[in-house]
């Protein structure tokens, strides 16, 4: 990505914060050809707000970033490291539930959750050789299903059965 297409992003940011009446530091946590991660520090505004508002507000950017840079890139909020701390969480969570479809040799199915929840788990538990990580579902119901693999003689080793979303 061109620096000045992450510096475009930042100042969007910068110039939404001065409007709502907020100062922050904006942070780039994660940077690739065709994703921008930003953590929004030190700001109460967005604070509370709930994944899909974050999702909106980085929609709207990417626009702005499209029209006037030519920039293709999705772009991730994180509101003082909420969702950063949320994610540790729900990897911990799935090495648990990992255990318990072992223990009880079955299948553990999860509540529906959001995309980037779903990706955390499939990427905490991808090592896992002993279980497998599939999505079932559609739109605001799709959700993780986390199984017990037999034995690696009746497991085909050509697929998992692992699929990110």
């Amino acid at each position: 990505m061109k620096p000045e297409a992450v510096d475009a992003a930042r100042s969007y940011f910068y110039e939404l914060l001065e409007i709502l009446g907020e100062t922050g530091q904006i942070d780039v946590f994660r940077e690739t050809e065709r994703e921008l991660g930003l953590n929004l520090q030190g700001i109460q505004t967005f604070a509370e707000a709930d994944p899909q508002t974050l999702r909106s507000l980085g929609y709207l950017a990417e626009i702005a970033l499209r029209r006037q840079h030519g920039e293709r890139v999705h772009i991730e909020l994180d509101v003082n490291g909420r969702r950063k701390a949320q994610l540790t969480e729900l990897r911990a969570n799935a090495r648990a539930w990992a255990q318990d479809a072992r223990q009880r040799h079955r299948k553990v199915e999860l509540d529906p959750m959001a995309a980037f929840e779903r990706k955390a788990i499939h990427e905490a538990l991808s090592d896992f050789s002993d279980v497998k990580t599939y999505s079932v579902g559609r739109g605001n119901r799709r959700r993780i299903v986390i199984e017990p693999v037999r034995s690696s003689s009746s497991a085909d080793s050509s697929d998992d059965g692992s699929q990110t979303d």
